[in-house]
């Protein structure tokens, strides 16, 4: 709870006296409440709906967010919209309410316009009903998360699809029911905005990528089965066509426990970036067409060269044909691999690279190996041998990147997300003073600075009539809805950056206008991260930024 909610009370008041509460008196209450706020509860039932209408029009909002260059917009989006109602409930209260249908349901609806819901002096089978009340009473379901750290916690946590348990003076049987331990509460965020995050990110690209690999190969036989009049003759070797995803399974693994879209420190500096996950930004239907779009226009181009040189091919029999086309599909699939890859370390570029020599050591190698496979004996190193497999394996997979790394291109500039904002600013581009307030504003920046040691040059605003220049404090990270303290609202990002870049033009620093510092900056298009156009405002070329 923050200085700045309006509190709504049932069965407590804001003077913190109680009465007995009655059925009766809390329908009225609950009446009179959703009245007063009708219009966020229709537009919460609206997005409900929305949602429910399946995958068809999930499809359909995808495209049509496409074509109208817009984000595609989770039916639970509303949820994160800030708010500043916060529901609280007593025990009493609260028994009545879960014991009649129609009192849950309006409780419900009151608690999800509000930002924080408090149920106080409530029993352990409460805490429970109160997840098993969210979890099966919105549509669609929600991921619902419980933390505890007693054994009156027990019930909750394992209610709840997600449950963290707080090891502690209270003993170990919360942590003993639950899927994840911490030591300490403050140990959430990073569990949730850093590790959950990212273990999201890399699912999603682990999911996508395994659609899209076995889309294309299933492309390609399909094709072929026209060429060989529907006999049921396989193009690839029996082995080789098993063993596709053990061959391709190495860089994958790595991609999906070691990848990191953005940094620890921009993850825990931005925690609205975790809503990725909240809202299926990266792993939804539309992401799902759109991939196996991809894999259908790349099965063509692997389709239309392999048709242009199938005679040239077929002289070395089937399976040299189909060694070919096999080869083809693993350089694709280590190239989209590496499209998708945002964090290169030396570990990983030697697992791509020894993948790449492992692949041609098993072609030489099973072509020696006719008790294994007589069909192919031969074949492998016949292949290889070929100077027209080496010119056609590039002009496959340079085809691949040219039709991977436009529609990349396109999708960053005509629709990009925060996190691809963030992701740039995080890997170094944008202007200098990007760099450094992202520096500045680190928690290694604030200890070398504590001990005397700081080594980053900042931006040093000054302050209106004095001499000097004083840095600017490190922002502070809390509640979406205002500061630490909570005894004042948050000022609006659009003004602070414009203030700031008014501020360091005055004291001749030239310095981008994005705020790093401000709590309520959403999701959405470039232009809703409010970088500010400082040309348009001060008329001075000098003072634009990118």
């Amino acid at each position: 709870l923050t200085g700045e909610m309006e509190l709504l009370f049932l069965g407590t008041s804001a003077d913190g006296s109680h009465r007995t509460p009655t059925k009766a008196s809390l329908k009225k209450d609950m009446d009179e409440l959703a009245a007063a706020y009708s219009e966020a509860i229709d537009r919460a039932q609206a997005a409900d709906k929305e949602a429910s209408k399946g995958a068809a029009a999930g499809v359909v909002r995808h495209l049509r967010a496409l074509l109208s260059r817009r984000g595609p917009r989770s039916s639970m989006a509303h949820e994160v919209e800030s708010s500043t109602l916060a529901l609280i409930v007593d025990g009493t209260a609260l028994k009545l309410v879960l014991e009649d249908k129609d009192l849950r349901e309006a409780m419900l609806r009151l608690g999800r316009i509000c930002a924080s819901v408090l149920a106080c002096r409530v029993s352990p089978r409460q805490k429970a009903q109160v997840v098993e009340l969210v979890r099966h009473g919105v549509t669609p379901e929600p991921i619902t998360l419980a933390i505890g750290d007693g054994a009156n916690d027990v019930s909750m946590i394992q209610s709840a699809h997600v449950g963290v348990g707080i090891s502690g003076k209270e003993g170990m049987q919360a942590v003993n029911n639950s899927d994840f331990a911490i030591a300490q509460f403050r140990f959430l965020e990073r569990l949730l905005l850093v590790h959950g995050r990212w273990n999201y990110t890399r699912m999603s690209k682990v999911v996508l990528y395994y659609y899209y690999k076995n889309f294309v190969l299933t492309l390609t036989l399909f094709v072929y089965n026209f060429r060989s009049a529907f006999s049921g003759t396989s193009l690839y070797e029996s082995l080789m066509a098993s063993g596709y995803n053990v061959i391709l399974f190495l860089p994958i693994v790595f991609v999906g426990a070691l990848d990191q879209d953005i940094s620890a420190d921009m993850a825990i500096r931005n925690p609205e970036l975790y809503v990725t996950g909240r809202t299926n930004m990266h792993l939804n239907t539309g992401k799902v067409a759109t991939t196996l779009t991809e894999g259908m226009l790349t099965g063509l181009i692997i389709v239309l060269v392999a048709g242009a040189g199938t005679e040239s091919y077929l002289e070395g029999g089937l399976y040299e044909y189909g060694a070919v086309v096999y080869t083809w599909l693993f350089l694709i699939m280590q190239w989209k691999l590496f499209l998708e890859t945002s964090l290169w370390t030396w570990p990983m570029a030697a697992i791509f690279g020894a993948h790449y020599v492992l692949y041609y050591i098993f072609l030489a190698v099973y072509s020696y190996l006719p008790s294994v496979s007589p069909d192919f004996e031969g074949v492998g190193v016949q292949t290889m041998s070929d100077a027209t497999f080496w010119l056609t394996s590039v002009a496959v997979v340079c085809g691949s990147m040219v039709l991977d790394m436009s529609l990349e291109l396109l999708r960053t500039q005509l629709s990009p997300t925060a996190v691809d904002i963030y992701a740039e600013i995080d890997r170094g581009y944008g202007d200098k003073s990007m760099g450094q307030q992202l520096a500045a504003t680190s928690f290694l920046w604030r200890l070398k600075r504590t001990l005397g040691l700081e080594t980053v040059s900042t931006p040093s605003p000054r302050r209106p009539g004095s001499g000097g220049s004083q840095p600017a404090p490190p922002p502070v990270t809390g509640s979406t809805n205002g500061n630490s303290s909570g005894a004042s609202s948050a000022t609006n990002g659009v003004d602070r950056a414009a203030e700031r870049a008014s501020t360091h033009r005055q004291s001749g620093n030239k310095v981008s206008s994005f705020d790093f510092s401000m709590p309520d900056v959403g999701l959405g298009k470039r232009q809703d991260l409010h970088f500010a156009n400082t040309r348009s405002s001060s008329g001075d070329p000098e003072s634009s930024q990118p």
